[in-house]
């Protein structure tokens, strides 16, 4: 039907209705909306409560078993990728649906995320990195320790 003319309430082009049904569009949608800052408000809460745990108990010399210790870490690296995944998610939806990337930046609070997500992973991975080195030298120190315990025991077995 040629004739035929739709009425919107608003000025819609064509490629914005076919673009309001993308996934793109619903995730800024969502992205935008209160449950979706509920949502990340909740997960730093959480993490803001197992960071005043743990650092309360190193505060008090509690000692928390490895396996304690190596939960907080995992949560904490989830929480990291988390993060990381949701501004990721946000830049790439920003540039469908607007079409560039400066829409994005024009938030000032979308720069702070971006800047604080950044310095956490890159921080974690410095953590790894410095903690991989540290385990092996202290494997190795163990070992030369355990290599200089049998040299002593066999100079006093030759002594006697």
């Amino acid at each position: 039907m040629k004739g035929e003319m739709k009425v919107y309430l608003f000025k819609i082009e064509p490629h914005d209705e076919v673009m309001m049904r993308t996934w793109q569009y619903r995730m800024k949608e969502f992205l935008a909306s209160s449950r979706a800052t509920f949502l990340i408000l909740s997960v730093v809460f959480v993490d803001l409560i197992v960071v005043i745990t743990s650092g309360f108990l190193t505060e008090y010399d509690i000692k928390a078993s490895s396996t304690q210790q190596k939960h907080v870490d995992i949560f904490s690296y989830v929480v990291v990728l988390f993060f990381f995944f949701e501004i990721v998610l946000r830049i790439h939806v920003w540039r469908k649906v607007t079409g560039n990337y400066r829409a994005f930046c024009t938030d000032p609070l979308n720069i702070i995320d971006l800047l604080l997500v950044i310095i956490d992973v890159v921080l974690e991975i410095t953590v790894l990195i410095l903690l991989s080195y540290v385990e092996k030298y202290q494997s190795e120190e163990q070992v030369s320790e355990r290599g200089g315990e049998r040299e002593r025991e066999r100079e006093r077995a030759a002594q006697k």
